[in-house]
């Protein structure tokens, strides 16, 4: 018998495969998959590009704040990042697609990248109303020192009811007084100017200034000064804290001037700011004139305090008596009183506390002779405060309509007035003084003469 070698013998156990051949993926296929595959890529890396170009130019026009498109550009950036591993991970097939579309979204992601430093370090965008400066302080070296503060209009475009918020480091801003060295009239023909303001404390008892512009014009600027009359340190705090593009209403009546206060936190105001136009000097005329003709008028005079009757806070109460001026007798006088410190007390005030406010007065005769037997005429009015108040009259009589201004402070043991009063429909100022020992305000100067004793 012949000798089987391994290799003649047959194998047992073990099952003999052919062999295989490799599976083909036809070319044409495959390359429709890498086009497809670019070009998702290609359109991503753009769309979000695009999104950021899109957020910068919503961050520039101020539709949405800086910080939120930043928010926006990140996720487009991360979106480009992870589109970019993506890709990477596709790379491997070699296609020269897939390589021509990682190229262009490295570079599109680049822009992105560039994109997002230029709107972080680059020029925020334009604020419409500023005010500069936003922090000074007094240090008490000079006299009276004085700043400047310049609200300026920045976008081209008409603004109004533009409000300026000044916080005192102090609880009190008595000690400081404001100025508009560039007035303009809140409407032609009125004495006061299109700037006015509030004196308010907050809720831990600072004080705060609110200051309203009626309207500032495309790119004007406006000026507020503000002295310190004291020398004791201070520091003031000034932001921009309401305004609109679309006009405002105001009030139809030239002696007082009516704006509506948006405030952004809760406030307790206590007396306004007024600025009134110079008046201009008469012009020179050497021609005889006649004898000026006495014009005869009333008006409303503070002229007894007493403690309110049953009042447990040891409230004031005062009597107005009806003044008498000029050589000729009134007949049917009326009064409308509005106490504008109950009104200033709580912003905005309710429907209640405005008919608490208000009270109406007549009388059908007032001689020039003089009050005659019984004493003047005169009603009684509590005030909100102990120490100081104020009101604004509207009078009548049979030839005339006026309207007055009266405020009154507490100086120590003593009480002092001052009286601004002006025809209803010339405008022209009646009388204007002040006790001497009123403090000057924006409404009434130090120039003024004092209040001499009616005739009533």
């Amino acid at each position: 018998m012949a000798d089987e070698t391994p290799a003649s013998r047959p194998a047992q156990g073990r099952e003999i495969m052919p062999p295989t051949e490799p599976i083909r993926v036809p070319p044409q296929s495959l390359g429709n998959q890498n086009w497809k595959l670019a070009l998702a890529v290609l359109g991503s890396g753009l769309a979000s590009v695009l999104g950021g170009a899109f957020s910068n130019y919503l961050q520039a026009r101020g539709f949405v704040s800086v910080g939120a498109a930043r928010i926006f550009l990140g996720i487009s950036l991360l979106a480009g990042i992870v589109l970019i591993v993506v890709a990477v991970m596709a790379f491997a097939a070699k296609d020269r697609a897939v390589k021509i579309a990682l190229g262009i979204l490295v570079l599109l992601v680049f822009l992105g990248g560039f994109e997002t430093w230029a709107i972080i370090n680059g020029p925020k965008r334009i604020e419409a109303v500023t005010v500069d400066p936003q922090h000074f302080s007094f240090d008490g070296s000079l006299h009276k020192e004085t700043y400047s503060l310049f609200v300026r209009e920045n976008a081209g475009m008409e603004a109004y009811s533009v409000q300026v918020k000044m916080k005192f480091a102090q609880k009190s801003s008595s000690d400081f007084t404001f100025d508009t060295p560039s007035p303009k009239p809140i409407m032609e023909g009125s004495p006061l100017t299109d700037i006015q303001g509030l004196r308010c404390s907050d809720h831990s008892g600072h004080a705060v200034v609110m200051f309203w512009i009626y309207r500032m014009e495309p790119h004007s600027t406006r000026e507020i000064s503000i002295t310190h009359n004291s020398d004791s340190t201070a520091a003031i705090d000034s932001n921009i804290t309401y305004f609109t593009t679309k006009p405002v209403p105001r009030t139809g009546d030239r002696i007082h001037a009516t704006g509506t206060f948006h405030f952004n936190e809760p406030l307790t105001c206590n007396g306004d700011i007024m600025f009134q136009l110079p008046t201009p000097p008469a012009p020179a005329d050497s021609s005889p004139r006649p004898p000026p003709q006495q014009v005869t008028f009333f008006y409303i005079y503070p002229g007894l305090y007493f403690p309110t009757p049953g009042s447990n806070a040891e409230r004031t109460s005062m009597v107005m008596y009806f003044g008498h001026h000029g050589p000729e007798d009134l007949f049917n006088l009326k009064v409308i009183m509005t106490d504008a410190s109950r009104l200033l007390k709580h912003l905005p005030p309710t429907s209640e506390e405005i008919i608490q406010a208000k009270t109406y007065q007549s009388l059908p005769e007032l001689d020039a002779a003089g009050f005659g037997a019984g004493g003047p005429a005169g009603f009684q009015w509590n005030l909100i405060d102990n120490d100081h108040a104020e009101f604004n009259f509207e009078l009548s009589h049979r030839a005339g309509h006026l309207r007055e201004l009266l405020k009154v402070r507490k100086i120590g043991d003593h009480w002092n007035k001052a009286i601004f009063l002006a025809n209803f429909t010339s405008k022209d100022p009646l009388l204007a003084c002040r006790d001497t020992e009123f403090p000057p305000d924006e409404s009434f100067s130090a120039k003024l003469k004092p209040c001499e004793r009616p005739t009533f």
